[in-house]
């Protein structure tokens, strides 16, 4: 028998800042990228579990302005960045 999950949006956020303390003061769950959610783990004592549902992946891209493709700082952030994404993901 398929299980049947009722999703109710009680708040949308237009980032993560100040999620992890709203979540560690009510009853709220989020659904949120891995790495977003270690690191909001961590800093607010929160449990993380497995998604119930199939969630799709998606694709992080970079872009900036070609008058910095080879601007020493911007080439440094942007490998900084790609390093993040490109990390094997860890099983929970």
């Amino acid at each position: 028998m398929p299980l049947r999950y009722e999703r109710r949006v009680v708040l949308e956020l237009p980032g993560f800042l100040g999620l992890g303390a709203i979540v560690s003061a009510t009853d709220l769950l989020a659904t949120l990228p891995r790495h977003t959610g270690e690191t909001l783990a961590v800093a607010n004592a929160l449990r993380m579990y497995p998604c119930p549902v199939p969630v799709p992946s998606f694709t992080v891209k970079q872009y900036w302005h070609a008058r910095y493709h080879h601007d020493g700082g911007n080439r440094w952030l942007r490998g900084v960045c790609a390093d993040l994404f490109q990390k094997q993901e860890r099983p929970l």
